[in-house]
């Protein structure tokens, strides 16, 4: 009887497959892109890796960046403030419209 009783309990509690929802984005597949400006506020120019694109931002200037959510912006060579390999960022839809400063 106990293990009828148990198996009535799994039953009630078991959800339907079709009742889940997955967002319409997971279904097409579609990255959400973010951009940004990126502004180099050092005294020497910096190269990154954004994800398979690499760039280079002189020193003093500002450079438009776009990229999907979660690429980590990654330095390429050494700066006096940054050695190479280091993640100078990860990007999120917070940062989209804005201006990150390196320093």
């Amino acid at each position: 009887m106990l293990s009828l009783s148990l198996l009535g309990a799994q039953a009630v509690f078991a959800a339907p497959l079709s009742g889940l929802h997955v967002p319409v984005a997971a279904k097409m597949g579609k990255v959400k892109m973010v951009s940004f400006k990126l502004q180099n506020s050092t005294s020497m120019p910096i190269t990154f890796k954004a994800g398979d694109q690499q760039m280079t931002v002189q020193a003093g200037a500002t450079s438009m960046v776009k990229v999907p959510v979660g690429t980590q912006l990654v330095a390429v060579s050494d700066t006096p403030m940054h050695a190479a390999g280091t993640v100078l960022a990860t990007v999120d839809s917070d940062l989209g419209g804005n201006m990150l400063t390196i320093n």
